[in-house]
Order: structure tokens, then sequence, then C-alpha cells
């Protein structure tokens, strides 16, 4: 079936991938590249002809072909085209209590789940609160208040090489980071999986 289909594709090396969506009709493309993390899906596109990829997108639902597109600007080697765009953010006003409830109500990727980010409203950066320190606040607290006030707040931007990435995240000691534009806002993250994917392919590791 078509959510199988999309899991073991995330799992097989990227010339399988692209050989595998290349055979298959474009609306049966389509439907299983929808079930897959735009980021993965942006990785498999780069690689295959301009006019399929068009007409895959087109085929696609609205949204996740908005997400994608915007995934297929960034430049190869960069954050940008290596983010996910699934993370988990909230106002600084929430009380965190009600962040407790939508959460219940959330479906979540284990590498999107280390963390919750704290954004003013201009979806602008604030903090960075795990789920632990979520779970011991008090339940009627605003979660901005929840942020350490010494927080060294570590982020990438959009643009930033990859290898600054993996700087990073090896000298902060973080499996995530949280990835800006350069208006502060917040647009994804990248995890060290991500990263030694990338490298991995390049040094035939993987």
């Amino acid at each position: 079936n078509t959510e199988l289909a999309a899991d073991v594709l995330e799992e097989i090396e990227s010339e399988t991938q692209v050989s595998l969506i290349e055979n298959l009709s474009i609306e049966r493309a389509s439907d299983v590249l929808e079930l897959m993390p735009s980021d993965e899906v942006a990785d498999i596109l780069e690689e295959m002809e301009s006019d399929r990829v068009d007409r895959l997108l087109e085929d696609m639902a609205e949204d996740n072909s908005l997400e994608i597109r915007e995934l297929l600007k960034y430049k190869d080697k960069t954050v940008g085209s290596l983010m996910m765009i699934d993370f988990l953010s909230f106002n600084q006003e929430m009380l965190v209590k009600d962040i407790l409830e939508l959460l219940r109500n959330t479906e979540y990727t284990e590498e999107t789940s280390h963390y919750i980010y704290i954004v003013n409203h201009d979806n602008q950066l604030q903090g960075v609160v795990s789920l632990m320190e979520l779970i011991r606040s008090d339940l009627n607290t605003m979660i901005g208040t929840v942020i350490d006030p010494n927080q060294q707040l570590v982020y990438l931007n959009d643009d930033d090489s990859v290898e600054k990435a993996m700087e990073w995240l090896l000298k902060y000691n973080l499996m995530i980071l949280p990835v800006l534009d350069h208006n502060n806002v917040l647009i994804g993250i990248t995890s060290t999986n991500d990263l030694v994917n990338e490298f991995g392919k390049e040094w035939d590791l993987i």
C-alpha cells in the first residue's frame, strides 16, 4: 500500500529512490511522496529531470508542493537544502497546560520531539525548551517564562554550509539545531542524522 511504499522508500539508497519514482505513474508517485518528509522528497526530486519534477509537484496537494518548492530553491550543501520543516513551535504567551494538551493530540517523529521552540508573534525564535522542562513546569505558566534566562541561543541560518552545521552540532553537543532566516524567523530544524546522511553519501559511507 501507499504508506508502506513511502516507509520503504525512505530507507533505501538515493539512486534506487530516484529509479523507483521514475518508474511509477505520476499519480502513484505523487501519492507516495506526499507521505514522506518534505526534505526527503526534495532530495529525491533534485536528482530528477525538471519536467517530471514539475508534473509531480503539480499533482501533489498544494501545501506539500509549496513546502517542497521552497526547499528546492536552496543551493546544494546548504542547511536550507537539508532542513526539516516539521517542528514543534509555540507562541511565548501560551500557557504550559495548553501546549501539553496540544501535544497529546499531535503526531510527531522522534527527531522533532526533543525540543519545543518558543517564538514571538512574528515567529522569531525566542528560546528553546526541552520536553522534560515543559513537563516539570507550572501548568498555568506562560511558556516564555520557562526559558532559562541564561540560555545561549544556538542556531543556524538557512544559507549556512552543511560543514558549519556539523561543526556547531559537535561543538555544542546537540542532536538538533533550529534554522532561521535572516529576519530571525524560525523556518526549520536540522539534525545530526540529516548531516550524517549527507556526508555519508558524499564519502560512500552509507
